[in-house]
């Protein structure tokens, strides 16, 4: 495969790492309080309340972190696995969302707040392809308190400094209006005739569910192209996690949101043709607010190149490092992210579109993932249907963790293969 960087072997393995299991993060609480005074609207319990994270690293600066656990017996060369983390259910990421939201971390952790300026959160669910859908349900927007909500899905380049949408790599809803959000500029959708007839409002608003059925055709694997990933295991505050690339915006991509007299050179970017977004408010289809969305896997995504140096060897596994240290071979190093625009990048498996919310000013929203959801789609599938047309988005989590397994012992062969030579 024409990558831009050899394999990296996998870390030595640290007996004492046997001892160390993923747990969920510390928190404190979020002074968001709704007018009429618990956490989360309708509820006071514990669970329900938004919560800050911390001790943990976020996805900025080029790297994306997961838990990592050690598994020496089932693995003895790559040694260290992705970890699962409670709660066990699709939910919005610790790692993947903007450091001023708050979640109900101490309950199913679907839940997305925040008091200051626009800021996003996405879910830890990857949709590649298939028909899928999910809903949200908004607990505070577009109403007299000034707060607001956008809703839909985004890459993993987009912004969570800015609201859905905002991008090339995002597509959103707006809760005024409730028009199309994509490169920031703001469009009607496709009404359906029965919305239309209804005189369905497309804006909504707190008490609103906003059903979202996404479909990306099913791709043709190029065998050619097949899924790489390069992960180092690392300790941070005495939890494992592993430091991976992250894709980054490229500086075409970014340009398309000027103006297109303005922009200097003309971008086409790729799409999936047959692709689509559908929108339901409250059980009733509204309409198809966009269609042939944008191709995600490379050379359209593109990770940052990274430049390592060399660094004494227990600075690589020191739990009070207040920056991951990571580990290659059997030195340390540290890594420095830098814009690779040259050769494709691969596809490390998490290459997709996710569930992402954008909140402000004390706007509130609650993903629902199924499979029980408030108004499901006729054609949605009964579980376990893999073919059906609609399928609820959270027998992907599941299907991820099949997905990175299967990976999982395919590195295994190729790393057993490069010991060997």
């Amino acid at each position: 495969m024409d990558c831009y960087f050899q394999r990296i072997k996998p870390r030595p393995f640290q007996p004492q790492d046997l001892a160390i299991v993923p747990r969920t993060p510390t928190t404190h609480l979020a002074n968001i309080v709704p007018p009429h005074g618990s956490p989360v609207p309708g509820s006071s319990r514990e669970q329900d309340a938004l919560y800050y994270t911390d001790d943990h690293p976020h996805n900025r600066r080029g790297f994306r972190y997961l838990y990592a656990v050690a598994t020496p017996t089932l693995f003895p060369v790559l040694t260290y696995t992705l970890a699962e983390s409670a709660p066990y259910h699709g939910k919005v990421s610790y790692f993947d969302r903007a450091i001023t939201t708050a979640i109900d971390a101490r309950g199913d952790g679907l839940t997305v707040a925040t008091q200051r300026g626009f800021v996003s959160a996405r879910a830890d669910l990857c949709i590649r392809e298939g028909g899928w859908y999910y809903e949200t349900r908004v607990l505070r927007a577009n109403d007299e308190s000034g707060a607001h909500v956008r809703l839909g899905i985004t890459r993993r380049e987009a912004s969570l400094e800015a609201p859905v949408g905002f991008d090339v790599y995002g597509y959103g809803l707006r809760d005024k209006g409730g028009q199309a959000m994509h490169l920031s500029r703001p469009r009607p959708f496709v009404i359906s005739a029965a919305a239309a007839n209804s005189a369905e409002d497309p804006a909504f608003r707190t008490g609103d569910v906003i059903g979202l059925h996404v479909h990306l055709p099913r791709r043709v694997v190029d065998p050619t192209r097949p899924v790489f990933r390069d992960r180092i295991a690392i300790k941070y505050k005495g939890l494992l996690y592993f430091e991976c690339l992250e894709y980054q915006p490229t500086k075409e991509m970014e340009d398309l949101i000027v103006p297109l007299k303005k922009r200097k050179i003309e971008v086409e970017p790729e799409v999936i043709p047959g692709s689509f977004i559908d929108i339901y408010k409250n059980g009733k289809y509204i309409g198809r607010a966009f269609s042939d969305l944008g191709a995600f896997l490379p050379p359209n995504s593109k990770l940052h190149k990274v430049t390592r140096e060399r660094r004494d060897d227990s600075a690589g596994h020191d739990e009070d490092d207040s920056t991951p240290a990571t580990s290659s071979s059997s030195h340390s190093t540290s890594t420095r992210a830098k814009t690779n625009n040259s050769r494709v990048s691969p596809d490390d498996g998490q290459l997709g579109y996710f569930p992402t919310v954008s909140v402000f000013n004390g706007g509130c929203a609650r993903f629902n993932f199924g499979p029980h959801f408030e108004f499901p789609p006729e054609n949605l599938a009964v579980s376990g249907e893999v073919d059906a047309p609609v399928r609820p988005l959270c027998e992907r989590y599941d299907e991820q963790i099949a997905e990175d397994i299967v990976q999982d012992i395919l590195d295994e062969i190729y790393f057993e293969g490069e010991e060997e030579e």
